[in-house]
């Protein structure tokens, strides 16, 4: 055999790898091609594995068009979900409802009677002096200051909330009689079932405490409800030494309905019972559900801080106000809630000192643009004020009728007014009458007289219906997988289980490329050696 030299093997082995195709030379198709038949997403195949180039660029239009599609829809169910959206249900429940509290407030705040009969030292204190230096044309007051000098809640701060107490309608004065179930409400319901709220508008209110009454021995319709009669103070002097305030402004009790152990509203949430009149009205409960964040913002639980008192938004931010007020002028506002924490020393920003006259002024000022700025931002400045999660209110509906009727009037006046022997008074407010009890007792005997200062309210519940507006997700986590599922499967025709094959298809093609990748730097290195 003839011998071959080392020079002519290399050229041998040179012309070969030179000759062959190499590694680096194969496409990036004949590795999808030789990944794609049975295992390859449907579609991807037919362009990869087709010899004519209109069928590929036909089936790549298609594939383009539905990423294209998929992608927006893929976007939208997302965006959907994200943006936390919410619908509401409306339901009606069969359930016993909670009999609400009721607090009744006479439009005119302070007792005629009372005042009269307290001691002058009492009454006369600051409460004259106040109202000495706002008739004084020679003081300089700003219009936004006087006119709020003339709101009983000047009077209220004048006189503090002990003597505004003393001077304000008492329990019997204003409720000549409470039923419940026909019975009268202490002997049936307890001491505690009518309490003293005080208000710096109205003075002395009295709420009827609906909690006393339990689910148990609750019944539907008027004659198993609360039935009050009410009276408003009459007095035949004219003095005006007996008129402080608001005392000359509208006949009638404002009645407020609120749930249980919350603080009454009767400037925004009161309505009018005009003299003369029966009102009956029926409530209905509510109950609305939210839900928390990322769908809203809600408080699950109530926060403390109230006193006696449930936390509401309205009292939160009430409170809220009237804490910025402090903050910035030292003094509190009579018309907002004052904390249990708020010094007892600290005084209203409208009290009047004789001593120190201007302080009035600056510092009623300084209330008014607090809580005007407070207001403006409110959502800012008492963004901690949110609504219950889980909220019940009440609804009313309200009728009214001519009350008493005339053939009933001097039975009336038999049993609230006048005892059998038709001369003595057997309430005690009638006593306060005193000298003028014998000129009074004759314009009694007058139905117009008995429909000008006499009141009956029934408040009972409607039905055992609760009436529930529920905000739901529009979009559920479940919802949205299958929103998800179904964009995929209507685009892509991916369900679970060609998502699987995908997921493999993606791993052999991957470990193609790997595989490739790896033949190339060996074959190279082989060359590299066989060089040298």
């Amino acid at each position: 055999m003839e011998g071959t030299t080392g020079a002519e093997t290399e050229d041998k082995l040179h012309k070969e790898n030179k000759d062959a195709p190499p590694e680096s030379a194969v496409p990036l198709c004949d590795v999808l091609a030789k990944v794609s038949g049975i295992e390859a997403p449907t579609g991807i195949g037919r362009i990869v594995l087709s010899r004519s180039s209109w069928y590929k660029l036909i089936w790549s239009a298609f594939y383009l068009s539905i990423s294209v599609g998929l992608f927006t829809n893929f976007t939208y169910v997302l965006q959907r979900y994200f943006n936390y959206g919410t619908d509401q249900i409306t339901e009606a429940k069969f359930a016993v409802p909670s009999f609400p509290d009721v607090t009744v407030c006479n439009n005119k705040p302070f007792s005629p009677a009372r005042y009269r009969n307290t001691p002058a030292g009492q009454r006369h204190t600051d409460i004259e002096a106040f109202h000495e230096y706002r008739e004084n044309k020679s003081h300089k007051i700003p219009h936004n200051v006087w006119r709020a000098l003339y709101l009983p809640s000047a009077d209220y701060a004048n006189v503090g909330p002990d003597i505004g107490q003393m001077l304000g309608h008492s329990e019997t004065d204003m409720i000549v009689s409470c039923l419940y179930k026909g019975q009268p409400c202490r002997d049936k319901l307890g001491d505690h079932f009518i309490t003293l709220f005080i208000h710096p508008i109205y003075m002395n209110c009295y709420t009827l405490n609906g909690s006393k009454i339990s689910h148990d021995e609750l019944e539907t319709g008027v004659e198993f409800g609360i039935s009050l009669i009410l009276y408003t103070e009459y007095t035949l002097l004219s003095s005006s030494a007996y008129y402080m305030g608001n005392m000359d402004n509208q006949d009638g009790i404002v009645v407020t309905i609120h749930p249980p152990y919350t603080i009454p509203d009767p400037l925004n949430d009161g309505f009018d019972v005009l003299p003369g009149t029966s009102a009956s009205v029926a409530v209905r409960t509510e109950r609305t559900i939210s839900l928390p964040q990322p769908y809203g913002r809600c408080l699950k639980t109530a926060p403390l801080g109230f006193g006696r008192f449930q936390y509401t938004r309205e009292a939160c931010m009430s409170l809220c106000i009237q804490k910025i007020v402090i903050h910035q002028c030292g003094c509190k506002a009579a018309e907002l809630i004052v904390g249990p924490n708020t010094p007892k020393e600290m005084e209203f920003c409208v009290k009047y000192f004789l001593e120190r006259p201007d302080d009035l002024v600056k510092n009623k000022q300084c209330e008014i643009a607090a809580t005007n700025e407070a207001k403006r931002n409110l959502n800012k400045v008492c963004a901690h004020c949110l609504k219950l999660c889980n909220e019940t209110t009440y609804s009313t509906m309200v009728s009214v009728a001519l009350w008493p009727r005339n053939a009933k009037v001097d039975a009336f006046i038999d049993l609230f007014v006048r005892d059998s022997n038709g001369t003595q008074y057997h309430h005690d407010f009638f006593s306060n009458f005193g000298p003028n009890a014998t000129k009074i007792a004759q314009e009694m005997v007058k139905t117009k007289w008995v429909r000008s200062h006499f009141y009956r309210l029934n408040v009972f519940i409607k039905n055992f219906v609760i009436t529930e507006f529920r905000e739901t997700a529009k979009t559920e986590p479940s919802e949205l997988l299958s929103s998800v599922g179904g964009v995929f499967g209507f685009w892509a025709g991916i369900s679970v289980l060609t998502g699987l094959e995908i997921i493999e298809f993606i791993f052999n093609f991957c470990t193609e490329l790997f595989r490739k990748a790896c033949n190339l730097s060996h074959s190279r290195t082989m060359v590299h050696v066989q060089k040298r």
